[in-house]
């Protein structure tokens, strides 16, 4: 997976690799949401779902509830080198 030049993504990506099974998303009174390898695999999930559907380097607005979607998106879209 590409990392889009952005140093959020690469420095998860890291982590990901390092230590998959870290949480990577809290949610209320800190239950685990996500592993780092859960999200990495759905960030790699959605950029290959997306990536043949959006125009290089044309900005992209996301609206979705937070949570796992939301972040996944976020990072398969600058995965994708495109402007969030």
């Amino acid at each position: 997976m590409t990392d889009g030049r952005c140093p959020l993504l690469q420095r998860f990506l890291q982590a990901a690799r390092r230590d998959p099974e870290q949480p990577a998303l809290l949610g209320p009174r800190g239950a685990v949401l996500a592993k780092r390898r859960e999200l990495a695999a759905a960030i790699a999930a959605i950029r290959e779902s997306m990536a043949p559907l959006l125009p290089p380097g044309r900005p992209v607005a996301l609206s979705l509830p937070n949570g796992l979607e939301l972040v996944a998106a976020f990072g398969a879209l600058r995965a994708l080198g495109l402007p969030v």
